[in-house]
């Protein structure tokens, strides 16, 4: 199961990508780009949301579970300041859980 969630994911963070090097090119508007950056943010949420649930540590857990559905509801909020910083504090606080956290780096060297 974790491994046919992460190749969706991987697909489809694939193909947001390629989306955005393509408005590079061909100059979607501003609708086309509003709609790749909310697909991008909420399979960020997705991913981490999924993520969370390797975690043992539970309070881990929730963090990283609870920023995974920021970054989906914060799409249908209006823009304001606070809630774009509270976005990117969204999505650094998973990484550096990811890159602190004993657990995740015991997850690593098994899979090696």
């Amino acid at each position: 199961m974790k491994k046919n969630a992460s190749i969706v994911i991987s697909l489809l963070a694939t193909l947001i990508l390629i989306a955005i090097v393509a408005n590079w090119f061909l100059h979607f508007s501003a609708q086309v780009n509003n709609l790749i950056k909310v697909s991008m943010f909420i399979v960020i949420g997705i991913a981490f949301m999924i993520f969370s649930y390797a975690l043992s540590n539970k309070l881990n857990k929730s963090i990283v579970f609870l920023c995974g559905v920021y970054l989906i509801v914060m799409n249908f909020l209006p823009d304001n300041e606070v809630i774009s910083i509270i976005g990117i504090i969204c999505l650094v606080v998973p990484m550096l859980i990811g890159r602190f956290s004993r657990e995740m780096r015991e997850i690593d060297s098994e899979e090696e």
